[in-house]
């Protein structure tokens, strides 16, 4: 019967499918994605990340980047952001996407449009990068 169903002979009912999937322990639903779904994985080893200059970037600002993925319509390129001695306060551009911020260590005031918080070692911030957000003050 598979054979026939993968050769387009014969259409499966609901329950066929159902049974099917159940056997291979998948969804449904996974039955009908495609074949060739892209799923990025990145490695980086401890200290390894790349460090990158970033156009619009304040001065005295690292940037490391930790990896790099584009599966399907999602790009994520996380970096490891370190404020040198030197850093000033600086608010950063917008753009179209997520921003997820966790913080290792020192404490800052960062902006996010009208709000202000204060953050510390341990905090972290999800937000909607279409708005213009920022280190305030340190």
């Amino acid at each position: 019967m598979i054979s026939r169903i993968e050769r387009g002979f014969v259409s499966p009912s609901v329950d066929t499918l159902d049974r099917l999937a159940e056997s291979l322990r998948v969804p449904v639903s996974r039955l009908f994605a495609e074949r060739e779904i892209r799923a990025d994985f990145c490695h980086v080893p401890a200290g390894c990340g790349l460090v990158v200059d970033r156009s619009g970037a304040a001065l005295d600002y690292r940037h490391e980047l930790l990896g790099h993925l584009l599966s399907g319509h999602i790009l994520v390129e996380p970096y490891l952001v370190t404020l040198l001695p030197s850093a000033e306060p600086f608010v950063t551009s917008q753009h179209d996407g997520v921003k997820f911020l966790y913080f290792l260590s020192g404490e800052v005031i960062y902006r996010y449009g009208s709000k202000a918080v204060s953050v510390r070692a341990g905090d972290s911030l999800l937000f909607d990068a279409n708005v213009q957000p920022g280190i305030e003050a340190f």
